[in-house]
């Protein structure tokens, strides 16, 4: 579609070779998930001719173990914790749910930033560069922030092909309302016509009109407080987390029920039993929650540190191997391998 569109409004030309357009729309680095490529970026890139380029391959190499990393021994491992808490949240004490919401932001960020970095590192072996899809979302200090951070590729395409042709921030603050709360929900569409992914549209829309309307106003935030910044930060986290109830869920009716035990406090059964459980069902000990919380750390360290796509190490040949050989060593002994796809093939 955006070739379509950007071929129409005189922004590209049409591609007149069908092998190079063949492989744009086929790329397999990007073809399932994303990065969701405009032309103007991939195309010219294929009449190029590639030569081997040991820098680009280092770091495409990294960038697919940095995914990798994500994938298998943060995302995967937290995933049995919140598979089993979202299936039957009614037999579990309101702590055991509170963790489960915001172990499951990271989870999705891990598995979905973890396949951008897999498909970028991927065609950067060959010599491709795609696009950033990630940037640290979770330090955003507002929603307007997240956005700008999340999911990059779909965030503007939304931008460019729906919010702006409704007339975006043109014809006044009404109509932009109207147009952001449209496109929330078309956003919500695009995962999955179910209503918990309109209801998970919905509240990003409300979240995000309620920002604009208070940064409208006389009384704006202090953004140059290390401390309001901090709030801000954790404030826009949680948010997103109770947003992403309604994405994870299997119906509205669930997810009203884990946000009704979250704040009525439900105490089914005590937090240790329920370890001693996990431990029997599912190897999920405390161990292991130990083992989550410190590569969650972990990871936003390095990624706070870094630049996007990790290019910081391109320049640190010594850093980048020892970086490498601690990744692997990680991925060896506490990747969780079962054969678990992609949260985001789904869509």
């Amino acid at each position: 579609m955006s070739y379509t569109i950007e071929v129409y409004k005189g922004n590209q030309k049409a591609e007149k070779h069908l092998g190079i357009y063949a492989l744009y729309v086929m790329f397999y680095p990007q073809l399932v998930a994303g990065p969701i490529e405009r032309p103007q970026n991939i195309l010219h890139q294929f009449h190029e001719t590639k030569v081997f380029n040991l820098v680009l391959f280092k770091s495409g190499l990294r960038l697919i173990l940095w995914g990798l990393f994500k994938k298998v021994v943060i995302s995967d491992r937290l995933a049995i914790y919140v598979n089993l808490v979202y299936e039957h949240p009614e037999h579990y004490h309101y702590i055991n749910l509170l963790l489960a919401v915001l172990l499951f932001s990271i989870q999705i960020y891990c598995d979905f930033s973890g396949y951008s970095d897999i498909a970028i590192g991927s065609a950067r072996t060959m010599g491709y560069e795609l696009m950033t899809n990630f940037n640290r979302p979770y330090f955003a200090k507002n929603i307007q922030e997240f956005w700008a951070k999340w999911h990059i590729s779909i965030s503007t395409w939304f931008r460019d092909y729906v919010y702006i042709p409704l007339g975006g921030n043109r014809n006044g603050k009404r109509k932009m309302y109207l147009s952001l709360v449209t496109v929330f929900l078309l956003s919500g569409l695009w995962h999955g016509a179910n209503w918990t992914f309109l209801a998970w549209g919905l509240l990003h829309a409300v979240f995000m009109v309620s920002y604009l309307l208070y940064k409208g106003t006389k009384h704006r935030p202090l953004t140059n407080n290390f401390l309001i910044n901090i709030f801000s930060v954790v404030v826009t986290f949680v948010l997103v987390s109770f947003a992403w109830i309604y994405f994870r869920a299997e119906s509205i009716t669930k997810a009203n029920d884990i946000i009704g035990y979250l704040f009525s406090m439900n105490k089914p059964a005590p937090f240790v039993e329920y370890l001693r459980d996990i431990k029997l069902k599912f190897i999920f000990n405390k161990f292991s929650l130990a083992v989550s919380g410190f590569f969650i750390v972990v990871l936003f360290l390095i990624e706070n540190w870094s630049e996007p796509n990790m290019s910081k190490f391109d320049d640190r040949p010594k850093s980048d191997y020892i970086f490498n050989v601690l990744v692997i060593l990680a991925i060896i002994f506490f990747g969780v391998f079962r054969s678990t796809s992609f949260i985001y093939f789904q869509f």
